[in-house]
């Protein structure tokens, strides 16, 4: 695609019944970051990604969710759509891959979609409308809708890529939730293997987006870490292990059960089993 830009639409879900939380299902957090951030992520590491990122949101929404991405992301504000975003970016460009802020997109989507007709989309397990491609007219026309995606059955009226949908999941469920999740870790968890680490049993574990851990170093069952934290090489995480914000050096051995709180650990340090730091 060409001359193209990527919108994403967090519309107001002040009261969200499906997901029956007072926080939009797009803010929940997964791995350390927002929902919406994995989906802004898609986008910025696809094989061809967008020149410009327009994130449509209302007032509430941090403006530093993104300041992590190393790709400019323009803030659009949802209170101000028909006065102001048509003239901002409607007329820039000739087609724009729309998707969901709710929606768990992969990259792999994104880098087929940019390249459909305008009009194709990506339906949900429901059949709502996770992404799609619109062009300036149609983008105009889902600008004046409040709910764009849920309404923009006009706008999204050709080619329905059910292939592409195990590349997508739009969140509004617990159950949903529950899925995001596990998809987010089996990424992280396989981008540490590919680098050297080993995990005993992978599915057990919650790994944090910004965790970096050391090649040859080995994770036992049940273990979460999160946050900023650093791990060494050649460091054994035992069973059930809690790390947050940390540092833990190389050559060190959690014996299981440990919990570490913003602390630091030495080289070939020996914690015994539920020995707990930093956490007062």
């Amino acid at each position: 695609m060409t001359n193209w830009a990527a919108v994403v639409f967090a519309t107001a879900e002040a009261e969200s019944a499906p997901i029956q939380s007072r926080l939009p299902a797009f803010l929940h957090p997964i791995a350390g970051r927002p929902l919406v951030w994995h989906s802004i992520h898609a986008l910025t590491v696809a094989a061809n990604p967008p020149p410009a990122i327009y994130f449509i949101a209302g007032p509430s929404i941090p403006d530093d969710i993104f300041d992590d991405l190393s790709f400019p992301i323009t803030f659009v504000p949802a209170e101000a759509l028909a006065e102001r975003s048509s003239g901002l970016f409607a007329e820039r460009f000739e087609r724009f891959l729309v998707i969901d802020a709710a929606a768990l997109v992969r990259p792999a989507a994104v880098a087929q979609l940019v390249d459909e007709p305008v009009g194709s989309w990506i339906p949900g397990v429901s059949g709502e409308i996770v992404g799609g491609v619109a062009d300036g007219a149609g983008l105009r026309a889902l600008l004046q809708m409040h709910d764009p995606l849920s309404t923009g059955n006009e706008v999204f009226s050709g080619e329905q890529r059910t292939d592409f949908a195990p590349l997508a999941l739009k969140v509004t469920t617990r159950a949903d939730l529950a899925t995001a999740h596990a998809r987010i870790r089996d990424r992280v968890v396989t981008a540490l293997m590919e680098a050297g680490v080993t995990f005993i049993l992978p599915e057990s574990v919650v790994i944090d987006v910004g965790v970096r851990i050391g090649k040859d170093s080995v994770v036992y069952p049940g273990v979460v870490i999160e946050g900023q934290t650093t791990i060494g090489e050649e460091t054994v995480i035992g069973p059930s292990c809690r790390i947050i914000d940390s540092w833990v050096g190389s050559g060190v051995e959690l014996r299981g059960w440990n919990y570490l709180a913003n602390t630091s650990i030495r080289n070939r340090a020996i914690l015994e089993p539920y020995v707990r730091r930093g956490f007062e």
